[in-house]
């Protein structure tokens, strides 16, 4: 007999929304599909009540994504990306034929930024995510102290802010700050995102961006998130539990693992010959991981497996059939 598949390739969170999310959502969110989206100005002033910032501090996009491809567009002449984290980050920059150059902050335990005043020069924009995606963190010193020391844009991917780390909203002129709904909001699939900054950077954004790029049913849908701050926090403590209870089990088995303050979890092996055994034996007990970069970071060899977390259910049976190795 066949076992159940369990897929933790992606970062997506892996719990459902609620029957009453959802039909709060289905009651609201195509009511007026036959029109343009108009609800954009709703969103920005909710989002500015949340942030403490302007409404003309903020812009909308396409998921974080948009974002970060928008940013290589308006400030990208020479770009700095510290490794490893999301694909994107370089991706943009290629994509858009700027030079782009990557320094490894992975120091044998963890995440650790390093720089020289040489490797700041010239550079016109700094791509950094916090919390990293896969793993480390940054502190809001760390991340300002950067920015006194360049004239960069510093663009800075807080995808994962909901589950550790402080934001870098408002910290200095030259820093961007973009979020999404995604993972603190488990609605990735609805792709909405949004960059916060200066006036004055956010106005150049706009220039390079679409009239309507975001669907008036995601907005919709990212508004009714909002309101439902609660129910979402309550998620994220439980995935956070979740997720360092199986850090625990996997340390205990005698994984090598690397802390992470998002959803993924991350074992480094020796070499690759020890990783693709592993993988080998959680494709053939149906577990669906990640090994090397996978399709969402940059800078991971294939001695390193990553895996999300999945839900209650999924981790418990994942225990089971990890147990036989």
């Amino acid at each position: 007999m066949l076992m159940k598949a369990i897929d933790l390739k992606l970062g997506e969170i892996k719990d459902q929304l609620p029957a009453r999310i959802i039909q709060k959502f289905s009651k609201n969110a195509f009511a007026n599909c036959n029109r343009y989206p108009s609800n954009y100005f709703a969103l920005l002033s909710k989002l500015a009540g949340k942030l403490g910032v302007d409404k003309e501090e903020i812009v909308l996009t396409n998921g974080v994504d948009e974002g970060i491809e928008l940013i290589a567009r308006c400030f990208g002449e020479k770009v700095l990306v510290f490794g490893p984290s999301y694909f994107e980050l370089l991706d943009a920059p290629k994509r858009n034929g700027i030079k782009c150059r990557v320094i490894d902050c992975f120091n044998g335990k963890g995440y650790s930024l390093k720089y020289s005043n040489e490797d700041l020069e010239g550079v016109s924009l700094i791509y950094l995510c916090n919390p990293n995606n896969p793993f480390g963190l940054l502190t809001k010193k760390q991340i300002v102290e950067l920015a006194s020391k360049t004239k960069a844009i510093i663009a800075i991917d807080e995808t994962y802010i909901d589950f550790d780390g402080e934001s870098a909203i408002k910290s200095a002129p030259n820093i961007l700050v973009l979020r999404s709904f995604s993972k603190g909001y488990s609605m990735a699939g609805f792709r909405v995102g949004f960059v916060v900054g200066e006036k004055n950077l956010i106005d150049t954004i706009k220039t390079k961006k679409l009239f309507f790029n975001v669907s008036s049913v995601s907005v919709e849908a990212a508004l009714i998130a909002l309101d439902e701050e609660k129910y979402f926090g309550k998620l994220i403590t439980e995935i956070k539990k979740r997720k360092d209870s199986f850090e625990r089990f996997l340390s205990e088995k005698g994984f090598n693992v690397i802390h992470t303050n998002t959803n993924n979890i991350i074992i480094k092996f020796s070499n690759e010959i020890e990783a693709t055994k592993f993988n080998n034996f959680l494709k053939s007990n149906s577990i669906l991981a990640n090994q090397g970069d996978g399709i969402s970071t940059v800078g991971l060899d294939n001695s390193w497996i990553r895996f999300s977390c999945g839900t209650k259910e999924q981790m418990a049976e994942a225990k089971k059939r990890i147990e036989k190795w």
